[in-house]
């Protein structure tokens, strides 16, 4: 996956995540941040290229208005991840192939099938969740832990009919707890509540929690820098620390305001902040 100049990357955050999700003495950290904070962006250009540099298989999946069904994405993800390339190749290639028909791996007696995903809605299949737990022990790492990111994973505990699904993802962690290490994201602290902290929850206590933190000056200044470089016009530092503080600090809406002054080079920053939604 080719680098984005305009990425910020976290530094100072992700190699302590990544310390405590290999050496800490939890298996698993939740990371909640609101929407449009870059929770995803966090994931896929910061975690997963630290964490392959270092010899981690990782595998990402987003439950966030998946056109399937939870568990055919996670199936989708994990056979995925079994191909040869980089993490960057496999996200590229698990969005471009999510077709409704996947072809499932080493299924029930050791033979390809292939299963309508479209299908796959309300209670899942006990075969499938066998599968699942196949691909979860295919896929777990042996001299470095398998890392998986399960992108606003709260999607789960929205209906009844996922809780199978999460009672066998439940398992399958936990009987490979040394070999494999998972970031569930959230953006909804009452959701991730009701998978980790509620009594009842089926991941009580399974996760240490943490925070995305907010970004700041160093954030406004490599944006300031990227626009100069691509529009050669420097926009004035107070003025957009300013702009990046009235839109309560949201990286994916300094992004649009910065969208509306490139495409419109006579426009100042006041009327470009009124025409960001």
């Amino acid at each position: 996956m080719a680098a984005d100049p305009w990425h910020f990357p976290r530094r100072g955050f992700t190699a302590p995540v990544l310390k405590l999700l290999g050496d800490g003495p939890g298996q698993a950290l939740t990371l909640f941040g609101l929407r449009r904070t870059g929770k995803t962006e966090f994931l896929i250009k910061d975690i997963a290229p630290l964490a392959e540099q270092r010899g981690h298989r990782v595998i990402y999946a987003s439950f966030w208005q998946a056109p399937l069904s939870p568990l055919a994405v996670l199936l989708h993800a994990m056979e995925t991840s079994l191909r040869r390339g980089t993490f960057g190749d496999r996200v590229r290639r698990s969005v471009l192939g999510l077709t409704p028909t996947l072809k499932l791996s080493a299924f029930g007696a050791g033979v390809e099938a292939k299963v309508d995903l479209t299908a796959l809605g309300g209670r899942p299949p006990d075969d499938l969740l066998v599968h699942l737990d196949d691909l979860l022990e295919r896929v777990s790492g042996r001299s470095k832990a398998t890392i998986l990111l399960l992108d606003e994973v709260q999607e789960l505990v929205r209906s009844g009919g996922n809780a199978p699904l999460v009672a066998a993802l439940r398992t399958g962690l936990d009987r490979r707890s040394d070999r494999l290490r998972t970031v569930f994201t959230g953006s909804s602290r009452d959701g991730l509540a009701a998978m980790f902290s509620a009594r009842r929850a089926p991941f009580f206590h399974f996760a240490t929690p943490i925070d995305l933190p907010t970004l700041g000056a160093a954030f406004v200044d490599h944006m300031i820098e990227m626009f100069r470089m691509v529009s050669r016009r420097t926009l004035a530092r107070p003025g957009m620390l300013s702009a990046f503080d009235r839109l309560h600090a949201n990286p994916h809406f300094f992004r649009v305001l910065l969208d509306t002054l490139l495409h419109d080079p006579h426009l100042d920053v006041e009327p470009a902040l009124a025409r960001v939604p």
